[in-house]
């Protein structure tokens, strides 16, 4: 068994809690119109289209960044209705650290602003790291302009800082990946970002924090989280390369999983001759 295994570098997923990038809403849906009353004011049941303007919130709670430069999390949303019958929704945003807020949104005319002490992302900022995600792999120098213009307006903010330290990895700088990916980790320490920076450990050949890093994680997720599977092959691969033979247990479990890295481990192992 040696360190040559090909375990998944960097996982790159969605960006902003894997969602899709909220585009553009649109005017009107289906031919919708402004109109007036007969008493020549304006009738705000016309602008209210109830899908474009859930679409809108969950936009705008998507772009809000947390005082200390992480994506805002959508907690619960609750809704009512005003005297129209027309919903307002309040959506509970959280940040890693410190406080929450509460946003409402009402069913009609401008967007709220946001709470004290968060900045809300522009629209061209938020299409540009989505863009930048894209070209990643394909180009992680164009990426990285990208994500740099956007720092140069938003410094801090913490996915566009993530996406700056996954393009210095995929360039194969990993000294600068690991400072990038430990100064994301603490301003926001959520599970993928605690992936990604023990990838880059090991990139860089720190086997030793590598593991220690994967086994924090471990002790800190459940195992129906997304990348379990990932996260026991790495642990796995890595004890099976330091010696221990009970590492196999977490690389079958992996396979088992579906984690095909580990199934071509376990598929080396059985066909390697026997002494």
């Amino acid at each position: 068994m040696t360190r040559s295994l090909k375990v998944a570098l960097v996982p790159v997923v969605s960006l902003l809690m894997a969602c899709s990038a909220p585009q553009r809403a649109p005017a009107a849906a289906d031919g919708a119109t402004s109109t007036t009353r007969a008493d020549g004011a304006p009738d705000e049941d016309s602008d209210y289209i109830e899908v474009q303007r859930v679409a809108e919130g969950h936009a705008y709670v998507a772009r809000l960044v947390c005082p200390g430069g992480a994506a805002a999390r959508s907690g619960t949303v609750a809704t009512s209705v005003d005297a129209r019958g027309r919903f307002i929704d309040s959506y509970l945003v959280e940040c890693p650290s410190g406080p929450g807020a509460t946003v409402v949104v009402p069913p009609v005319g401008p967007l709220p602003e946001p709470p004290e002490g968060f900045r809300l992302l522009d629209q061209d900022a938020w299409e540009a790291l989505h863009h930048a995600e894209r070209a990643l792999r394909a180009n992680p120098e164009l990426a990285g302009a990208q994500v740099d213009a956007v720092l140069r307006h938003y410094p801090g903010y913490v996915p566009a800082l993530r996406l700056r330290a996954l393009v210095h990895a995929l360039a194969n700088r990993p000294v600068q990946a690991v400072a990038g990916f430990d100064a994301v980790v603490r301003a926001d320490p959520q599970p993928l970002y605690r992936l990604e920076q023990a990838a880059t450990v090991r990139q860089a050949g720190d086997l030793t924090r590598y593991l220690e890093l994967l086994l924090a994680l471990r002790r800190d997720v459940k195992d129906d989280w997304r990348y379990w599977p990932e996260l026991q092959c790495r642990i796995g691969a890595e004890r099976v390369a330091n010696g221990e033979a009970d590492g196999m247990v977490e690389v079958r479990e992996a396979c088992d999983r579906g984690f095909a890295d580990c199934c071509d481990i376990v598929k080396a192992r059985s066909a390697a001759p026997t002494k």
